[in-house]
């Protein structure tokens, strides 16, 4: 593999790794903000309404884990 292609998929996995954090915090930040630290009230509105926004987290663990898998393939063959 070049080694220009070393260095983008680094900065591939530093930007997912930003955005896997960030993302989920802006939530919580903006829920807090709203409701105060409220945690039975928080446990409960994930379960009833906001899990899509948190499954952000998951799409993007799953974006890198199957670039990985790719680049993984790639080199052992």
């Amino acid at each position: 593999m070049p080694e220009d292609a070393d260095v983008s998929l680094r900065n591939f996995y530093l930007i997912m790794s930003v955005a896997g954090t960030v993302i989920p915090w802006a939530f919580f930040a903006s829920f807090f903000a709203s409701h105060g630290p409220n945690l039975p009230f928080f446990i409960a509105f994930i379960r009833e309404r906001g899990g899509r926004r948190l499954s952000i987290d998951v799409m993007i663990s799953i974006a890198v884990f199957w670039i990985w898998s790719s680049r993984t393939l790639e080199r052992t063959m």
